[in-house]
């Protein structure tokens, strides 16, 4: 039993969570280190040098969502039509603490009575409280259209 909790103590510190295929985040160190350990002792010190490896609630910090209504809200700009099929403009991110990395954009054309809607995803790069310029490839309304847009969703983290 002594031989195998040595064992298990050697080889996690000869390699421990900076394997060749290091881990990602504090679960899958965990589970890349925990492969034939049988001893408490030795679990243990795997928690140890993952947890500090990975401080608590630090895989949420970087990790990319979806982000929600107000958030999306929080993010202002201007846009139109500016030569071609492209749609360009600037966003604003309002948000605190959040990093905008895209955004998905409505663009409806109008002519008359006839209105045609898509959505675009752009991606970005936009810091708390700062603006970015942005652009993007449309298809282009007929002759006369005139175009609006909004925000519809995005993606950012913290």
């Amino acid at each position: 039993m002594k031989f195998k909790l040595l064992f298990s103590v050697l080889i996690f510190s000869l390699f421990g969570c900076d394997q060749i295929t290091s881990p990602k985040d504090y679960d899958d160190c965990i589970l890349k280190n925990m492969r034939g350990v049988d001893s408490d002792l030795g679990a243990a010190q795997i928690r140890s040098s993952c947890r500090k490896k990975f401080p608590k609630e630090s895989e949420y910090r970087n990790k990319e969502r979806d982000l929600d209504y107000r958030e999306i809200a929080a993010v202002t700009g201007r846009a139109g039509l500016s030569y071609g099929n492209r749609y360009s403009g600037s966003l604003y991110n309002g948000n605190k603490d959040i990093t905008v990395t895209s955004v998905n954009v409505r663009v409806s054309s109008k002519v008359g009575e006839n209105e045609i809607s898509r959505e675009y995803q752009v991606k970005v790069n936009i810091p708390p409280q700062t603006t970015s310029d942005f652009g993007f490839d449309i298809i282009v309304g007929d002759k006369g259209a005139e175009y609006s847009w909004g925000l519809v969703g995005g993606k950012g983290y913290k």
